[in-house]
């Protein structure tokens, strides 16, 4: 007796060249589904369409294809009429497919790349016309996780969401800022969106597509019937920044070869893009499909036969009920509405490849009538019966045909019902993130491990004993992890809010609580050599690599999820001989906090962990040095929104960031005096970068509401560590010859405490009052020697004290006068005080009783300008504003002004 299917293939289309494969009808097309004869033993994975061909995956891995084969596109030398195996890749296992109009793709489960079929203009990522199967070996370092293709271009997306693209470039489909007739051959990396974290790729026939995480979609290449979706004024502005005059000339109009962000579709919360040949299609969170592009035979369903649209436009017709699949074939569309059970399709019809019975186009959606239920029902019939009502899992559609993946409705199955709108972090179609999931996964290849074993490569040769195969899990566990951090566009995609779609200046769409705890749960987990070999990848990856300026504002959220992380800790000492080394400590055990001194692990997450030093690494504040060059490089419209995204951190976070950098300062500081220029240079740039952003910061708190203490930008070791004085006149000299040549803490008030502040007022009041009496002692003496000879005064005789002469009576009132028309130059003499009609000489003590004259007046409560508080029982200015009785206060021009006694605060 046969075993029952697991699942259930139906076709329709064009079958002209068996590219549906073994049915029962025997004609050249199928107007309505028909289910394919597959092997009943077979569980399909996925489906994948070519313009005259298909293949299928199944779930042991194996790839079968059938159809046409004219390019050698079935990765075999026959053609028969149904599906056949590809030996060429027997002993790989396939974990995705992908087909192009003539050209095909497999992706192994170790992310490795394999083309074959037509390669007329290197669409196969290599040179030559063999058409055979073969890995591209110039990917093999990278792991593949989506591959999409074109008419005859190619994209490759790798895990650490980098872009790849070859092929065709002749309208710029390529994206790489340039079009060409000679075709790009060898693989590569679409720069201009390297940190941006994508969500899925799509290949048109001459265009091409890239989504975010957060719903922004990039676009690029041909434009003749709109299928990029920009407007005229768009295309203008871009055609001239992608290329000189000579190309664009030269090149097929109603192009972009670079890539641009689709505008219209902004706060659309757009999940998933597909592409015909000359049309797209964007489904949005909510189950809404926004179509564009080429519209000769309907394929946009908006019930028109306009020959094109360039403006993304929501179909009306699916708009009562959420969509959750929507599949491009050449010239149709299809959608999957599961809550009514319907799988509807517009466009192109001729073939009979809408499966509506008929063989016409149609511009709206048309149900396809096949034997399926709505989601969530269920049938009373036999679950064995050829008849029994069907779930649809996945769509697909090709050249002129098209397939829907069925599951029974009444029992569980392996084939899993597809939700483009929900994004699953841990699927193989996924760029690596740190997500709950994957420390999971982590968690309990850990717990597999019967000892902390040594952890290796382990090869595809590996025996099979339980040890090697827990290992094995243990290590792609954690390099998945460790993937997530060697790449800006990954940290993007990390622990995002609910809000994530609405990213912008005042949003960075990360859950920075989220962002903190998984990371402090992964490196509790790590070994010291898996945490060393993360930290040099993110260093590698991701700082040492920055770059001033990022495609979208996505890309910063990479920097806010570092910003919170323990990567940053830094001690403020070095490790004292005797102290604790961790790099002496058993690499293989993972770090456990209750193994740490509490100069390592501070609970209240100020201070430590210093993971740095726990993975053994010599230097302490390298992820925190990485991290201020990445911030203080960025140009002004990046660095503006990260400012802002700061100011609206939780205090605790802005504290912390603000303690480590201060930390970084005094470890250095700390460190022994430099022998080498090198070594001096090394310590006075981490210095000054931490210096640099902590000058941000500290102009930031003055709007954070609330602010912190600025207590915490303190850094009194600076006092002791560096000749304040000498310093400060060194930077007086530069400053006042307009040089600011090198590099100075004065440069960077805010870091000085009470005592130094006071110390270097001080400083600067002596200087400044002797600078006073040396100009006046000059100008008396060039107005001695000069005047007789030349009979004329030269210069206007000047004295080297700033003379006040007061009554007792009016004390407060005579000293504003002066103080209010004297030159400011005269502010830094030396002063002398004389009462009017007293003769005593002003040696020290009628300048000592003057003052406490002042103050007796000043705080007696008849001027208001100070009270006390009962509550803190201190003296501080009063609160009130206006005070009675009123100080005149005397301009310069000598007109008199009355003005209360908050006018007085500001020479105090």
């Amino acid at each position: 007796m046969c075993a029952a299917p697991k699942c259930f293939l139906f076709g329709w289309g064009a079958c002209d060249d068996n590219q549906l494969g073994p049915h029962e009808q025997d004609s050249q097309q199928i107007s309505s589904p028909q289910p394919i004869t597959v092997p009943s033993r077979w569980t399909i994975a996925r489906v994948a369409c070519g313009y005259k061909h298909t293949l299928l995956l199944n779930a042991d891995g194996e790839v079968y294809s059938c159809g046409g084969n004219e390019f050698g596109q079935l990765g075999r030398s026959d053609a028969p009429p149904d599906f056949r195996r590809i030996t060429a890749l027997e002993n790989h296992t396939i974990t995705d497919i992908a087909c192009g109009a003539y050209h095909n793709a497999a992706i192994s489960y170790t992310g490795r790349l394999f083309t074959w079929g037509c390669n007329s203009n290197g669409q196969l990522g290599r040179e030559g016309d063999d058409s055979s199967v073969k890995m591209i070996r110039s990917l093999a370092e990278h792991r593949v996780v989506q591959v999409s293709l074109g008419l005859e271009h190619s994209l490759v997306l790798t895990d650490t969401s980098r872009l790849f693209v070859f092929g065709s470039n002749i309208w710029g489909q390529l994206g790489l800022g340039f079009r060409s007739d000679l075709p790009i051959v060898i693989p590569q990396q679409l720069m201009c969106l390297s940190g941006l974290p994508i969500r899925c790729i799509s290949a048109g026939g001459v265009h091409s597509a890239v989504l975010t995480i957060s719903g922004t979609l990039y676009v690029w290449g041909g434009n003749k019937y709109g299928q990029l979706g920009l407007e005229p004024i768009e295309m203008v502005a871009v055609e001239s920044v992608s290329g000189s005059r000579s190309s664009i000339e030269s090149a097929p109009q109603h192009s972009v070869s670079v890539p641009t962000a689709v505008k219209s579709l902004k706060g659309q919360r757009a999940v998933f893009v597909d592409c015909g040949e000359s049309h797209t299609v964007v489904l949005t969170e909510e189950g809404g499909v926004f179509t564009y592009g080429g519209n000769q035979f309907g394929q946009l369903g908006h019930g028109e036969s306009s020959k094109s649209i360039s403006i993304p436009r929501k179909v009306a017709d699916l708009m009562d009920n959420p969509t959750t699949q929507v599949a491009c074939g050449r010239m149709h569309t299809l959608v999957l509405v599961p809550s009514l059970g319907c799988v509807y399709a517009f466009g192109a019809g001729s073939e009979g490849q809408l499966g509506t019975n008929t063989n016409t186009d149609s511009s709206r959606p048309m149900p396809v009538k096949g034997p399926w239920l709505r989601s969530g029902t269920s049938s009373n019939q036999s679950t064995n019966s050829p008849d029994v009502p069907l779930e649809v899992a996945r769509l697909y559609a090709g050249g002129d045909h098209a397939y829907a993946l069925t599951r029974k409705s009444t029992t569980k199955s392996q084939i899993v019902v597809e939700d483009f709108r929900v994004w699953d972090p841990m699927s193989s179609r996924s760029i690596a993130t740190v997500c709950p999931q994957a420390l999971d996964h982590l968690r309990d290849a850990l717990t597999a491990l019967p000892l902390p074993a040594p952890m290796y490569r382990t090869s595809s040769t590996c025996s099979e004993s339980s040890d090697s195969t827990n290992s094995q899990h243990v290590m792609f566990a954690s390099l998945r992890l460790e993937t997530a951090f060697s790449s800006l566009g990954c940290l993007a995609a990390t622990c995002l809010a609910d809000n994530h779609f609405s990213t912008g200046r005042d949003q960075h769409g990360v859950d920075l609580d989220a962002a903190r705890d998984l990371q402090q749960q992964l490196f509790r987990q790590l070994q010291p050599k898996n945490l060393r070999r993360l930290i040099e990848k993110l260093m590698d990856g991701v700082l040492n690599v920055a770059r001033p300026n990022y495609p979208s504002i996505e890309c910063l959220r990479g920097l806010m999820v570092l910003a919170v992380s323990d990567l940053l800790n830094t001690p403020r000492a070095p490790d004292r001989p005797n102290s604790h080394d961790s790099s002496h400590s058993d690499i293989s055990a993972p770090i456990d906090k209750h193994s740490l001194s509490d100069s390592d692990w501070n609970e209240s997450g100020e201070a430590g962990p210093f993971l740095v030093k726990l993975a053994g690494l010599p230097n302490p504040g390298m992820v925190l040095h990485g991290f201020t060059l990445a911030i203080n490089q960025l140009e002004p419209a990046p660095s503006k929104i990260i400012d802002r995204w700061f100011a609206r951190v939780q205090p605790r976070y802005f504290k912390k960031l603000v303690t480590n950098l201060n930390n970084h300062i005094v470890y250095i500081l700390n460190m022994q005096p430099a022998t080498a220029d090198y070594e001096r240079r090394s310590k006075e740039e981490g210095v000054r970068s931490s210096l640099e952003l902590m000058k941000r910061l500290y102009r930031i708190n003055e709007s954070r509401q609330p602010p912190i203490s600025y207590v915490s930008f303190y850094i009194p070791v600076v006092r002791e560590k560096v000749n304040i004085d000498s310093s400060f006149l060194s930077w007086l000299r530069e400053r006042e010859s307009g040089g600011m040549h090198f590099f100075s803490f004065c440069d960077y008030p805010f870091i000085f405490d009470a005592p130094t502040k006071a110390r270097l007022l001080s400083l600067e009041a002596t200087l400044s009052m002797q600078n006073a009496v040396n100009q006046a002692e000059r100008n008396t003496l060039i107005q001695s020697v000069m005047s007789p000879l030349l009979g004329y005064p030269v210069l206007t005789s000047t004295s080297p004290f700033f003379h006040v002469t007061v009554r007792r009576d009016f004390l407060i009132q005579d000293t504003l006068t002066y103080l209010t028309v004297a030159n400011p130059s005269e502010l830094r003499k030396v002063l002398r005080v004389q009462f009017a009609g007293e003769e005593a000489v002003d040696e020290g003590g009628v300048m000592k009783e003057f003052f406490l004259l002042v103050m007796r007046d000043l705080l007696s409560p008849i001027y208001g300008m100070f009270r006390c508080y009962p509550e803190s029982r201190m003296l501080w200015f009063s609160e009130f504003r206006k005070c009675k009785p009123p100080l005149k206060k005397v301009s310069r021009d000598g007109k008199a002004q009355w003005k209360d006694i908050e006018s007085f605060r500001t020479y105090i």
